[in-house]
């Protein structure tokens, strides 16, 4: 998961519009990906609300098609993201959830 937030801090940070749609390839190729980490690095992204709206909404929908290894721990990671206020407080997020 190191690397994925080494290589996500260069397209997470600024707002020009090449960073923009580098945020969303990111995110949506994380989410596409399914592994643990990417999850776990996903997951963090929302509740840390740096992922919000309609992207976390996309990303809630998207994870459990995707998800490679699904363990009892990563299960309850995703329980607890769907369980949080971060979740239930923006309608998009909560409606995806």
């Amino acid at each position: 998961m190191q690397d994925i937030q080494k290589v996500s801090h260069k397209w997470l940070q600024g707002g020009s519009q090449k960073q923009l749609v580098g945020q969303q390839i990111f995110v949506e190729a994380a989410a596409i990906a399914g592994t643990n980490p990417a999850v776990k690095f996903l997951t963090q992204l929302i509740q840390s609300g740096q992922l919000h709206g309609e992207r976390a909404a996309q990303v809630i929908s998207t994870l459990p098609l995707y998800v490679r290894t699904p363990t009892q721990e990563l299960l309850n990671l995703l329980f607890q993201l769907l369980e949080s206020e971060v979740v239930k407080r923006h309608e998009q997020t909560r409606t995806s959830a």
